[in-house]
């Protein structure tokens, strides 16, 4: 009788059922109706630095200045190729940005079916599907596009390397290669992935198909071909050979000090606050050269206690994470991916137990950095299809042990919660609770007993109506008839559009947020970082005077973390600046400035 399992332990994979494309996109049309407010969004949705300053990037690119490597230049390109169709509208980013939310949000499902297809023989691709469309975690890749584009790359890219795996052919290494390259160029993150799959390569291929050399090969190359060609192009371009890894690190780990102690900022942006804790701490960044092991070394007692304190929150924020604010929701999610895990190694699955471990592995760089939910959405991929996988064999009659491990782990879980007063923890610990005791009591009380497959999916389908419970029923927003947003309403926006209809394009204008300057095409100016050590109006002016910038756009983010400044702003206004124009709505109130 043939094995049901290839050289590195895979089993092999059935075909696909007809009809299941169908399904896939009526689950992911649903997954938009239900969310579909998020593809609409206003000015004020844009994430204040991270996507303006990708969306700016785009913009650049049109215009032939090529973003070095760190810059994430694909996402660069996704924007460019995004915003021309929009080009002649006030609202252009807006509608580009809805459009690319949208494109992403298509490509994480699609992505998230193909690793789930390559590993058919394990759980029903569906399955994971499934938890996508009953979970609100999907949606927070949508709110950094560097993070959606790089997650939907790194799913495509499992889901080759998974069938490589199983049949080394080596086109599809090249495939596998290829989208990992890609995956380079949206997130610096896809160099370490190149390396990881290499690795892997090597070692479960190692004594079979002429030794994996070949193999690795066919996973390296491309790849670094692709890369390098870019670096190539750009230092060309640019007359100067620098990736900027080093130096875009070595900010993030700036960045770092403080969101680790955002607790203490009381309301400022901890991302700007940490550059003066981690200059008093480690020096500045010229003393270390960009280097982030140089900066620990001066003070390793200090990162260490940083490490501690960063590494204490990721429980917390992968709840946060993958429950979109229902903790309780993203805990049963992660418990249900360890539980996937523990499946794994009792079927002897070692080689998809490592691979998807390891897919995740690029996380652990984020300890020298910080973490923030965006990041642990990153594998969001292993998590699902290992959720979908231990939610398929919780309800096993032999699978007893993990049902009291599963009691336990809630029941932790709700006295935290209850502990915390925390409702979002502990209601849904207590909804699940309730509902695996009842699915455990009806799937394993019939004489004869189910088989291990029924119960497998009926398992899978009960865990789904639990999710769906707390998450939509908890959210009835997400439930209601969407409403349009009037595009170009917002004080913001106003602000925007009288900017671009008064200066000239690429004119500097100093402002806290980034996305009305983007947005009105202005050069942006970031008073609150190089200009930190203004302490009085004498030297505002001489700042303003050194940036020549005449503009400045004041909003709540500017006032709020950087009362200071503001403070300083506002005893000019009537001598050395005027207000040019203000409009403001229910959020908050918006000034242009003029010296």
């Amino acid at each position: 009788m043939p094995s049901n399992r290839n050289h590195v332990g895979f089993p092999r994979t059935p075909p696909a059922q007809r009809g299941e494309w169908a399904a896939v996109l009526l689950m992911m049309l649903m997954s938009a109706a239900l969310s579909f407010r998020v593809f609409f969004p206003h000015l004020r949705d844009i994430v204040i630095f991270d996507e303006a300053y990708y969306i700016d990037k785009g913009q650049r690119l049109l215009h032939g200045e090529l973003p070095v490597l760190a810059e994430n230049p694909l996402v660069a390109g996704f924007w460019a190729i995004l915003s021309l169709p929009f080009g002649r509208s006030p609202n252009w980013m807006m509608y580009a940005y809805g459009a690319g939310r949208f494109v992403v949000f298509a490509a994480l499902w699609v992505g998230m079916y193909a690793a789930g297809r390559s590993l058919r023989g394990f759980v029903h691709p569906l399955v994971p599907l499934g938890f996508l469309l009953v979970s609100p975690g999907l949606l927070g890749l949508l709110d950094n596009s560097t993070d959606g584009v790089f997650a939907a790359l790194s799913a495509f890219a499992l889901a080759r390397f998974l069938v490589f795996l199983r049949e080394g052919r080596l086109s599809i290494g090249v495939q596998t290669s290829f989208l990992l390259g890609l995956a380079a160029l949206a997130r610096n993150d896809g160099l370490f992935l190149l390396c990881v799959a290499e690795l892997l390569t090597l070692f479960l291929l190692r004594g079979r198909l002429g030794g994996g050399g070949r193999q690795a090969g066919a996973i390296f190359l491309p790849a670094f071909c692709l890369v390098g060609a870019y670096i190539a192009i750009q230092a060309l371009t640019s007359c100067s050979v620098n990736l900027g890894i080093a130096r875009r690190s070595y900010d993030a780990f700036e960045q770092g000090e403080g969101v680790v102690r955002v607790a203490s900022y009381h309301g400022r942006n901890p991302y700007v606050e940490g550059y003066d804790a981690a200059r008093r701490l480690y020096g500045t960044p010229e003393e270390n050269g960009y280097s982030i092991a140089r900066a620990v070394f001066r003070n390793p007692a200090a990162f260490g206690r940083r490490l501690m304190t960063g590494m204490g929150q990721v429980p917390a924020q992968a709840m946060a994470a993958y429950g979109r604010g229902l903790r309780g929701v993203g805990a049963m999610l992660c418990f249900l991916a360890l539980r996937g895990l523990v499946a794994l190694w009792g079927r002897r699955a070692t080689a998809v137990l490592l691979v998807l471990v390891f897919w995740c592995s690029h996380l652990l760089l984020y300890g020298l950095t910080f973490y923030r939910e965006g990041y642990l959405l990153l594998a969001y991929a292993p998590v699902f299809w290992l959720a979908a996988l231990g939610a398929s064999t919780l309800f096993d009659q032999r699978a007893r042990r993990a049902a009291f491990c599963a009691t336990g782990v809630l029941g932790l879980l709700i006295f935290y919660g209850i502990s915390k007063n925390n409702d979002l923890l502990w209601w849904p610990g207590v909804t699940f609770l309730v509902g695996m005791v009842v699915l455990w009591n009806l799937l394993n009380r019939h004489d004869p007993v189910l088989s291990r497959d029924t119960r497998a999916v009926l398992g899978a389908c009960g865990m789904l109506l639990l999710f769906s419970l707390q998450t939509h029923f908890s959210l009835p927003a997400r439930l209601a008839l969407p409403r349009f947003p009037r595009i170009g309403t917002r004080a913001d926006e106003m602000a925007a559009r009288f900017l671009a209809q008064t200066q000239r394009e690429g004119t500097p204008v100093a402002s806290y947020t980034m996305a009305p300057v983007t947005l009105a095409r202005m050069y942006y100016v970031a008073p609150h970082i190089d200009g930190r050590w203004i302490a009085s109006a004498a030297d505002f002016m001489e700042w303003v005077t050194r940036r020549n910038v005449h503009v400045f756009y004041v909003d709540k983010n500017l006032r709020d973390c950087e009362p200071k400044l503001w403070e300083i702003m506002q005893g000019l206004i009537g001598t050395h600046l005027r207000v040019g124009f203000h409009s403001e709505d229910d959020y908050e109130s918006v000034d242009v400035l003029f010296h």
